[in-house]
């Protein structure tokens, strides 16, 4: 589990975790949704390294999951058990996987109960799908961005827990074998790199949509081009970083991939 997450991230949940810099929530986001579930469920074996307890009996954790709704039976399951809290360690866990599937009506439960927490109980949450959540849920979270491998740490990866894995494997097809997914709009720099400028436009247009799926897209460009550090790919990082912060202010979407664009090379 711990080769899908990247080094940096696992030092920041350890320390989070030693020193109990942990809020109530915690959600675990990324542009691909088999990598914050693993992130996720990184921090949950930490969290409960020292237990007795497997995951699948922990009496302190409870793991909510639907293949198309949650529901507000689901939220009223997991009020049921956190009433009491704890029985066997410092504190509970609650995770929800997929987040985005919430229905408005499990959505605004969830709402009032991150709004008064009760003590002693972790809700963690992972979505794919940052900009479809309620703003009001996601203000009440720490959010966690999760960034998807590149693909020689995604190869390597999957190496470890499949055998005969071919060199020649895309990292589609890698992607699948790691998180049981078929992302159709991941696409890697390098590759982004070698489309035409009216290819290039297509892409965004069809594909980011929201400021926080650029934003993630650029994370996950910049996780890639660290592994490069070629000055061609020095001064492409300058270009993401710069983007990535203009984006933190009120910004036109469409200005910013055009500039983007327009100041990337064509090969």
């Amino acid at each position: 589990m711990s080769a899908f997450v990247t080094s940096y991230l696992k030092e920041v949940l350890d320390t989070w975790i030693a020193k109990n810099h942990l809020r109530n929530g915690l959600l675990f986001y990324g542009s691909t949704s088999g990598f914050p579930n693993k992130v996720a469920n990184y921090f949950i074996q930490a969290y409960f390294s020292s237990s007795t307890f497997s995951l699948d009996t922990n009496p302190d954790f409870l793991h909510i999951y639907s293949e198309k709704q949650i529901k507000i039976d689901h939220i009223r399951h997991i009020l049921d058990r956190v009433r009491y809290g704890p029985t066997q360690h410092e504190s509970m866990i609650v995770f929800i996987e997929h987040l985005e599937r919430l229905t408005i009506e499990a959505s605004n439960a969830l709402l009032k109960t991150l709004e008064t927490p009760p003590k002693h109980v972790y809700f963690l949450s992972s979505s794919h799908l940052f900009s479809s959540l309620l703003p009001t849920i996601t203000s009440r979270c720490q959010p966690i961005y999760c960034p998807s491998l590149t693909y020689d740490q995604l190869f390597s990866a999957v190496n470890m827990t499949v055998s005969e894995i071919s060199s020649t494997s895309t990292y589609e097809d890698l992607l699948k074998l790691a998180c049981g997914v078929d992302h159709p709009s991941y696409c890697s720099f390098h590759d982004f790199l070698h489309f035409s400028l009216s290819k290039r436009f297509a892409f965004f247009h069809q594909y980011i949509d929201t400021k926080e799926t650029f934003t993630t897209l650029l994370y996950h460009w910049l996780s890639e081009l660290s592994t490069d550090q070629t000055y061609r790919y020095l001064s492409l990082s300058k270009l993401l970083r710069e983007t990535l912060t203009r984006l933190t202010h009120h910004v036109n979407l469409k200005l910013q991939f055009d500039s983007f664009i327009s100041q990337l090379p064509i090969t």
